[in-house]
Protein backbone atom coordinates (compact mmCIF):
# COMPACT_ATOMS: atom_id res chain seq x y z
CA UNK A 1 0.00 0.00 0.00
CA UNK A 2 2.83 2.36 0.83
CA UNK A 3 4.49 1.77 -2.54
CA UNK A 4 1.23 2.79 -4.23
CA UNK A 5 1.38 6.23 -2.60
CA UNK A 6 5.10 6.53 -3.31
CA UNK A 7 4.51 5.74 -7.00
CA UNK A 8 1.67 8.26 -7.08
CA UNK A 9 3.91 10.90 -5.46
CA UNK A 10 6.62 10.24 -8.07
CA UNK A 11 4.06 10.61 -10.86
CA UNK A 12 3.00 13.98 -9.48
CA UNK A 13 6.64 15.04 -9.14
CA UNK A 14 7.38 14.18 -12.78
CA UNK A 15 4.22 15.92 -13.95
CA UNK A 16 5.21 19.12 -12.10
CA UNK A 17 8.67 18.88 -13.66
CA UNK A 18 7.02 18.75 -17.08
CA UNK A 19 4.95 21.84 -16.33
CA UNK A 20 8.04 23.68 -15.09
CA UNK A 21 9.96 22.77 -18.25
CA UNK A 22 7.09 24.04 -20.40
CA UNK A 23 6.94 27.31 -18.46
CA UNK A 24 10.70 27.88 -18.62
CA UNK A 25 11.42 26.79 -22.18
CA UNK A 26 8.28 27.17 -24.27
CA UNK A 27 7.32 30.72 -25.28
CA UNK A 28 3.83 29.78 -26.50
CA UNK A 29 3.03 27.99 -23.26
CA UNK A 30 4.28 30.96 -21.24
CA UNK A 31 2.14 33.32 -23.33
CA UNK A 32 -0.88 31.13 -22.72
CA UNK A 33 -0.18 31.17 -18.97
CA UNK A 34 -0.12 34.98 -19.07
CA UNK A 35 -3.42 35.05 -20.97
CA UNK A 36 -4.91 32.57 -18.48
CA UNK A 37 -3.79 34.70 -15.53
CA UNK A 38 -5.25 37.79 -17.19
CA UNK A 39 -8.51 35.94 -17.71
CA UNK A 40 -8.56 34.91 -14.05
CA UNK A 41 -7.94 38.49 -12.91
CA UNK A 42 -10.69 39.76 -15.20
CA UNK A 43 -13.00 37.04 -13.88
CA UNK A 44 -12.34 38.22 -10.33
CA UNK A 45 -13.04 41.81 -11.32
CA UNK A 46 -16.39 41.04 -12.97
CA UNK A 47 -17.44 38.50 -10.30
CA UNK A 48 -17.99 35.40 -12.40
CA UNK A 49 -20.56 32.93 -11.12
CA UNK A 50 -19.55 29.43 -10.06
CA UNK A 51 -20.81 28.01 -13.36
CA UNK A 52 -18.81 30.58 -15.32
CA UNK A 53 -15.66 29.78 -13.30
CA UNK A 54 -16.15 26.10 -14.06
CA UNK A 55 -16.36 26.84 -17.79
CA UNK A 56 -13.40 29.25 -17.78
CA UNK A 57 -11.28 26.91 -15.66
CA UNK A 58 -12.08 23.97 -17.92
CA UNK A 59 -11.19 25.94 -21.03
CA UNK A 60 -7.91 27.16 -19.54
CA UNK A 61 -6.97 23.64 -18.50
CA UNK A 62 -7.95 22.25 -21.89
CA UNK A 63 -5.93 24.74 -23.93
CA UNK A 64 -2.84 24.52 -21.67
CA UNK A 65 -2.95 20.73 -21.72
CA UNK A 66 -3.34 20.64 -25.48
CA UNK A 67 -0.42 23.05 -25.90
CA UNK A 68 1.79 20.80 -23.78
CA UNK A 69 0.79 17.75 -25.84
CA UNK A 70 1.46 19.71 -29.04
CA UNK A 71 4.89 20.76 -27.79
CA UNK A 72 5.81 17.24 -26.68
CA UNK A 73 4.65 15.80 -30.02
CA UNK A 74 6.67 18.35 -31.99
CA UNK A 75 9.76 17.65 -29.88
CA UNK A 76 9.32 13.93 -30.44
CA UNK A 77 9.01 14.46 -34.18
CA UNK A 78 12.22 16.51 -34.11
CA UNK A 79 14.02 13.63 -32.39
CA UNK A 80 12.71 11.00 -34.77
CA UNK A 81 13.17 13.07 -37.93
CA UNK A 82 15.68 15.90 -37.37
CA UNK A 83 15.46 17.09 -40.97
CA UNK A 84 12.24 18.89 -41.79
CA UNK A 85 10.33 16.86 -44.34
CA UNK A 86 6.99 17.74 -45.84
CA UNK A 87 5.41 14.79 -43.97
CA UNK A 88 6.74 15.99 -40.61
CA UNK A 89 5.67 19.57 -41.36
CA UNK A 90 2.21 18.28 -42.25
CA UNK A 91 1.90 16.56 -38.85
CA UNK A 92 3.22 19.63 -36.99
CA UNK A 93 0.75 21.87 -38.81
CA UNK A 94 -2.15 19.60 -37.84
CA UNK A 95 -1.00 19.58 -34.20
CA UNK A 96 -0.74 23.38 -34.17
CA UNK A 97 -4.14 23.62 -35.85
CA UNK A 98 -5.67 21.58 -33.06
CA UNK A 99 -4.34 24.03 -30.49
CA UNK A 100 -5.57 26.96 -32.57
CA UNK A 101 -9.09 25.50 -32.78
CA UNK A 102 -9.14 25.00 -29.00
CA UNK A 103 -7.81 28.54 -28.38
CA UNK A 104 -10.31 30.17 -30.76
CA UNK A 105 -13.19 28.16 -29.30
CA UNK A 106 -12.10 29.22 -25.81
CA UNK A 107 -11.86 32.83 -26.94
CA UNK A 108 -15.37 32.70 -28.40
CA UNK A 109 -16.85 31.15 -25.26
CA UNK A 110 -14.88 33.60 -23.09
CA UNK A 111 -16.27 36.52 -25.06
CA UNK A 112 -19.81 35.18 -24.59
CA UNK A 113 -19.19 35.10 -20.84
CA UNK A 114 -17.28 38.38 -20.41
CA UNK A 115 -18.88 40.81 -22.88
CA UNK A 116 -22.27 41.02 -21.07
CA UNK A 117 -20.43 41.65 -17.80
CA UNK A 118 -18.23 44.37 -19.26
CA UNK A 119 -20.87 46.33 -21.19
Amino acid sequence: MLSYFYDFWLSLKYAWQGINVAIKKEKNFTRMIVIALGTIVLGLLVHLSLEEWIIIGGLIGFVLSLEMLNTASERLLNLVTPELSSRVQYIKDILAGGVLIAALTSLFIGLLIFIPKLF
